[in-house]
């Protein structure tokens, strides 16, 4: 109450769940009194699913994904929900963490791309030192992440899940009239997309690159963008690579 009432935050993230039931922790009587103050003040709020043991996935705004996802969650998560990770080894500093302990770029990236994919967020926890220091190899990872978000953040910042999440080391996000197709893996100069199908007369570019690219259309194949060997890509995106086509 202490927290809530001088703090006023917009966001509880509960833990430790899975010790004692909601009654122990009286987390009911929490969250009604966080959002009764909250509505006070006129201020949104959201709280996360975790109220005590046998409780997760019952409850709250917003569900937790810790590191990897259960086996048989490929598709579409349909409540709101957020991937959580340490970007080193723990939440929080650990003196004992090595570069080789941090995530990769392209493994952290991918898991961006992935969660966007499925109506999720991705939040990295970063643990600072005792003297409010970042260390450089944690922020490494952040840094390439920042590069590749200024080349295409476009097909992650407000965008919304697409019909289909997923063809093999493809993403899909869509906003507006355009679909962006993310390859988590560059295939060569023709890329075949099957689950999005332009409109007659549209335009297709990739992220980062001036103009249009060649791109044909079959019922059986599907989607072929043409990328001529000879065309540069961005060094800054070179972990993935998004397209945007026009669907409506």
């Amino acid at each position: 109450m202490e927290l809530i009432d001088l703090c006023h935050p917009d966001f509880f993230f509960f833990d430790g769940e899975w010790d004692h039931p909601e009654s122990f922790w009286k987390m009911k009587e929490v969250v009604a009194y966080y959002y009764n103050e909250a509505a006070k003040r006129g201020q949104d709020v959201f709280v996360n699913e975790r109220f005590g043991e046998g409780e997760r996935g019952r409850h709250g705004d917003l569900y937790n994904v810790e590191y990897h996802f259960d086996k048989g969650s490929e598709g579409l998560l349909d409540h709101k929900w957020s991937f959580w990770q340490g970007i080193a080894k723990t939440f929080g500093y650990n003196q004992d963490t090595d570069r080789e302990d941090c995530l990769p770029p392209k493994q952290f990236i991918d898991k961006v791309v992935d969660a966007v994919s499925r109506n999720g967020n991705f939040d990295i926890n970063v643990g600072p030192t005792a003297a409010g220091l970042i260390p450089d190899y944690e922020q490494y990872p952040l840094l390439q992440l920042g590069e590749w978000l200024r080349v295409n953040g476009e097909a992650i910042y407000d965008t919304r899940f697409w019909t289909t999440q997923r063809e093999g080391d493809i993403r899909f996000t869509t906003k507006g009239d355009y679909v962006y197709a993310i390859f988590l893996k560059w295939p060569g100069p023709k890329l075949t997309v099957k689950s999005v199908k332009p409109v007659a007369g549209t335009s297709i570019s990739m992220l980062g690159v001036p103009g249009n690219l060649e791109w044909t259309w079959d019922e059986a194949q599907g989607l072929t963008i043409h990328y001529p060997s000879q065309k540069a890509r961005p060094t800054s995106s070179s972990y993935a690579w998004a397209f945007k086509i026009k669907v409506k």
